[in-house]
Parts: structure tokens; sequence; C-alpha cells
């Protein structure tokens, strides 16, 4: 296996891409199925190389098997601050290379990088589900910091640091003259974000009159330090999604919202 800095194939990597059969013709046709968060996620990389942005991919012979995201804290799109941390944004292996090292040689790899100029790495992961899993880093040295919302904050400290934290929430349940609030977070980070968004202003769940949506970008640190959300969704000023979203349970919040709206 080897690992390079190669962006290009990051969203491929995520989109299950057939790397077996590639083409530029396959790349642009399973490309155009996650529009518009591709073009979203390449604009959002292009704004935050500068600030240190990182992605490494990793390869079996010519096929790429994983990648992992990493940058400042300081500028992270998600919710937690610190100081001269590196902070992983994404790790994913695709489903075929798991259980391979594949995971962990990436992480060893964006360490290497990191551990001249960082006093630690950081990762919000997840304590269920095969996105991120806290098990998993917590194996590879990364220490527990605090958890919300079936999020794990994890630290694994270089040198003596101060510890990450959770950035506090500031979304409000907000009155809607009858209608269902919902607030949108949208960071392009993310391409599921932009994609999920997409899928449901065209198919008139964001749409309906009975929905009163406000949508709040959060492609830039300032958004998430303002209101303590990157990724998800509130209904009712309650939150449903992480990262990546998932549109199938969106759809279900919503739905389970209008039930109640009409038994009320």
């Amino acid at each position: 296996m080897k690992v390079i800095d190669e962006a290009m194939d990051q969203c491929l990597l995520c989109i299950d891409y057939a790397f077996d059969q590639d083409s530029p013709s396959n790349r642009e046709v399973s490309l155009r199925r996650m529009q518009p968060g591709i073009r979203q996620k390449e604009w959002w990389r292009y704004h935050h190389v500068h600030r240190g942005l990182r992605t490494l991919v990793a390869y079996e012979g010519p096929r790429a098997v994983g990648h992992v995201e990493f940058m400042p804290i300081e500028y992270a799109p998600r919710p937690v601050s610190g100081h001269n941390l590196a902070f992983i944004n994404c790790l994913y292996v695709a489903p075929e290379a798991r259980g391979h090292g594949v995971g962990a040689g990436l992480l060893e790899a964006a360490e290497h990088e990191v551990r001249d100029r960082a006093d630690g790495m950081a990762v919000l992961a997840r304590w269920a589900g095969p996105v991120l899993p806290a098990h998993f880093f917590i194996e590879l040295g990364y220490q527990p910091i605090g958890s919300r919302q079936g999020e794990a904050l994890l630290n694994k400290p270089f040198r003596r640091a101060a510890s990450p934290h959770f950035l506090p929430v500031r979304v409000l349940p907000r009155p809607s003259e009858g209608r269902i609030p919902v607030d949108f977070f949208h960071c392009p980070q993310c391409p599921y974000s932009g994609w999920v968004l997409h899928q449901l202003q065209r198919g008139g769940q964001l749409t309906a009159p009975d929905i009163d949506l406000r949508l709040i970008e959060t492609g830039e640190r300032e958004a998430v330090e303002l209101w303590g959300v990157a990724n998800g969704v509130y209904i009712d000023g309650r939150p449903f999604g992480s990262v990546p979203l998932d549109l199938l349970e969106i759809e279900h919040a919503l739905t389970q919202a209008r039930i109640a709206r009409l038994a009320a």
C-alpha cells in the first residue's frame, strides 16, 4: 500500500466508485450523480488548502482504497475548538479493503506529517456505525474527551497541550406561525450535505407550504463558531442527522414532524 497526497480520488472513494472499471466516462457519470455536492466540495477544498487542508489517499496498485482529510483545528468544519492541534475531518476506507490495516496506515501517515508542527491530533468520531468509529481511534491511542449526540471527541497528544472541547450549541426553537421550522446546516466540506439538500428541495420536502426553512451555510469557520453546529438538520428545535447526512433519516424525521403536527 502506498499513501500519497491526491485529492481528486477522495470523492470517488466516498461514493464507492468502482475503481476496477475506471475510465474518464465512468468517473464523469459517477460524480454527476452526487451533484451539486461534488462542485461544492471542490470549491470548499480550493478555499481551504492555503489554511493547511491536506488529503492523503491510500492505494493498492492503481486502485484507491481509502483517504484521510485533516487540517489545523482552528479552521476545522466541525463544532470543536482547540489550539495547535491537527483535526481529522474525515477518514474513510472502501468496504472491500476494511480489516487490512488501511485505516491505521492512513492515520499513521497523517500523524507523521503533522507531528513536528502540531501538539496532537483530534477527531470527532461516532460511538456507533461504520463512519469514523470511535473504537478504531481509541485502539490506536486516542483518548475520549467528551460526548454529544452520539459523537465522541477524541484526542491524541504528541506532547503537553490543552485538550480540545465542543463548541456550545446555539440553536434554539423558533416560532414559525403554524409551520414546521427546519434549520438546515449545510457544510460543503462533505459532498453528501449538498446532495441531500438538493434531493430534499427537488422532492419538495423542504419547499412545501408547511415548512419554514432556514438554510445556514457553514463553509466558513466563523459560521460554525456562531452556531456550534456544522452539519445537520434541526426540526422543531431537535437535531437530526450527522456526518455524512442520511437522506432517508431526514425524510423520516420530516414525516414524523408532520404527523405530530396533525395529531396535536
